[in-house]
C-alpha cells in the first residue's frame, strides 16, 4: 500500500481506480449479455441427464436378471454334478452286477 502525499497523486489515483471500475463494470454487462448460451447449456446437461437415468435403470434391470440368471445357472449346475454321481454310483452297481453274473456262470 502506498502512501499518497499530494492532491495529485490523490487525483492519479482516483482515476486509476475509476478506469478499473469502467473495466469490470464492462466485464460484468459482457457476462450478463451472455447469460443465454450457459443456460442453453444447462437445460441440455439437464435432458442429458434425463437420458443417463433411463439408460441406468435398464442397466440395472439387465444387472437383474444377468443375477438370477447365474443364479439359476449355479443351482443347475449343482444339480447336474449330483445326477453325475449318481450316474457313476449307477454305472459301478452295474459293472457289481456283471461280475456278479460273470461268477455265477463259472460256477
Amino acid at each position: 500500500m502506498r502512501t499518497l502525499t499530494s492532491v495529485a497523486e490523490i487525483l492519479s489515483c482516483i482515476s486509476e481506480y475509476q478506469f478499473e471500475e469502467d473495466q469490470l463494470s464492462h466485464l460484468l454487462t459482457d457476462s450478463l449479455a451472455n447469460r443465454q448460451p450457459v443456460l442453453n447449456s444447462i437445460d441440455q446437461l439437464k435432458t442429458l441427464r434425463n437420458g443417463f437415468d433411463v439408460v441406468h435403470q435398464k442397466s440395472q434391470m439387465l444387472d437383474d436378471r444377468v443375477t438370477n440368471t447365474a443364479t439359476t445357472a449355479a443351482r443347475i449346475g449343482l444339480r447336474v454334478l449330483v445326477i453325475e454321481q449318481e450316474m457313476s454310483r449307477v454305472k459301478e452297481a452295474g459293472e457289481h452286477v456283471m461280475q456278479t453274473m460273470d461268477l455265477k456262470v463259472t460256477y
